[in-house]
């Protein structure tokens, strides 16, 4: 559709990174790609706050109480919860000027290297804690240090040359595709050594299990009852989903009469009328539950 990026958006540094903008412009109808924006922002809004949620969670429950405060009360910890959600947020801002100063980065380049220097190293503890019940309790963070330690280490410390003679590399590689032979070794690298060293760390683990783990594995391990699922709170969520839906599905299909010929009418009639049925469906469901 846009052979040449460049030539049509020169101010970017990156104009492959306006291809899906630029494809939205030249496939969907007038007001559809307004629609598609505010998708964008809502969908990076929702994870945005959940992030900020959990971590603000995270600081004002495992840290703050813990650590520091543990006679706090339920409206203290209100206050720091609200006032760590703010810090975090002003930290993202800051992260993102940051990143903005690095103009010949690009952004999936970025993504890539946030994911091997921080995804796996992350990942493992969290998923060999579930299965593996003999470690101490510095296993987890001690293994994200050592893992985001050695991605870094590769990631900044290996040179594409390097990387070029070691893996017999075709030599007319570009240097995305060099970036993404790197990407692929520090993954491998960073999981092999965050998994050997949470096992290792298993060796140092207390005769006596803490109460906390063998009552987080035999609530694991125990089935859910019938009884304890909240079948009010998923009617309310379905009745409240349903709800939003119909008004959301109505004012889609409204831009149908702002369109310019039945050609652009016909996606507003499609997306508006599949979320009015599903939204319907949802309403009707919810109504029943709580019935």
């Amino acid at each position: 559709l846009v052979p040449d990026m460049a030539a049509l958006y020169p101010y970017l540094n990156n104009p492959s990174e306006a291809s899906y903008i630029a494809a939205a412009l030249m496939v969907l109808p007038p007001g559809m790609t307004g629609m598609l924006v505010c998708a964008i922002f809502a969908a990076t809004l929702t994870s945005l706050n959940s992030a900020l949620s959990v971590k603000a969670s995270v600081l004002t429950r495992n840290v703050y109480f813990v650590l520091w405060r543990p006679q706090a009360t339920e409206e203290e910890l209100l206050w720091v919860g609200r006032l760590s959600t703010v810090i975090l947020g002003v930290v993202m801002m800051a992260i993102g000027l940051g990143f903005q100063s690095l103009k010949d980065l690009p952004l999936f380049e970025l993504t890539l290297a946030l994911a091997g220097l921080l995804g796996m190293p992350m990942t493992v503890p969290l998923l060999l804690g579930l299965f593996i019940r003999q470690s101490p309790d510095w296993s987890g963070w001690g293994t994200v240090l050592f893992g985001t330690t050695v991605s870094s280490l590769c990631w900044f410390g290996l040179s594409l040359t390097w990387l070029q003679g070691q893996f017999g590399v075709e030599p007319g590689l570009t240097a995305q595709e060099l970036g993404d032979v790197r990407f692929a070794v520090t993954l491998m690298v960073a999981t092999a050594a965050s998994v050997l060293f949470f096992l290792l760390s298993c060796r140092f683990d207390p005769k006596e299990e803490p109460a906390e783990r063998a009552d987080f594995f035999q609530r694991m391990r125990a089935p859910i009852q019938s009884n304890e699922i909240a079948g009010d709170t998923v009617g309310q969520q379905a009745i409240l989903i349903g709800k939003l839906g119909l008004v959301y599905g109505c004012g889609v299909t409204a831009f149908a009469v702002v369109a310019e010929d039945w050609s652009s009418t016909l996606p507003f009639f499609a997306s508006g009328g599949v979320v009015l049925i599903v939204s319907a469906l949802l309403y009707l469901a919810g109504r029943r539950t709580k019935a």
